[in-house]
């Protein structure tokens, strides 16, 4: 007998839906402010992963894998900004990386003083667009700046990629976001504007405090 059924993943699939690629938004925590601009232009962020490490052990006759520690996973991720006219996006990064070493002195900042460490949050987004799933790189920053192309013969949007370091990271559930909230406000009725406003209030003053 299976398992399961048919019947069973399609209650699944109904009841829960599935997570797409395209429904997540993050929140940048940094030591040089600003945080919202990049945090709103991101085009792709990476979820961290875990590995276990193991080695060989011998016991009598056999040998077995044997687990030994565990990894966070590459202890690197990589994103992607879009960039806006005024290269905010890649200023911001910019001053993050001058505050690990200083550009003048060539001098590093030692990493007990935290001054050059932040947070990044990839927060996955259900079919609602309410925030359904957190992982929080602890002690991040970012790394890798990488060059940034432009040419006289295109007419793309210029992308930032940049490639964070952390020690570590968490994951947790998490609430009703704001941006759900906004788009329910407009399904409901609400005029863009009060929608807009209250999306203001409850989001951007939040963050501010």
């Amino acid at each position: 007998m299976a398992y399961f059924s048919v019947n069973d993943f399609l209650g699944q699939v109904r009841g829960n839906g599935l997570a797409f690629s395209n429904r997540f938004e993050i929140q940048l925590k940094s030591p040089v402010g600003n945080d919202r601009t990049p945090s709103m232009l991101v085009e792709e962020a990476t979820i961290p992963g875990l590995q276990a490490l193991w080695s060989p052990t011998k016991i009598g006759m056999w040998t077995e894998n044997r687990v030994h520690g565990l990894e966070f996973f590459g202890e690197s991720a990589a994103f992607t900004f879009y960039c806006d006219t005024a290269w905010d996006v890649r200023a911001y990064f910019e001053e993050w990386m001058q505050t690990i070493v200083n550009p003048q002195t060539k001098e590093p900042a030692f990493y007990d003083e935290g001054i050059a460490l932040g947070e990044v949050d990839v927060i996955a987004l259900d079919k609602q667009d309410d925030r359904a799933k957190r992982w929080t790189l602890k002690e991040a920053f970012p790394r890798l700046l990488n060059i940034t192309p432009v040419a006289q013969g295109g007419d793309g949007i210029v992308r930032v990629a940049v490639t964070f370091s952390y020690r570590s990271w968490e994951a947790s559930s998490t609430g009703p976001g704001t941006l759900g909230n906004f788009v329910r406000d407009l399904k409901k009725g609400k005029s863009f504007g009060e929608a807009i406003g209250d999306f203001i209030r409850k989001d951007v003053g939040r963050k501010i405090q």
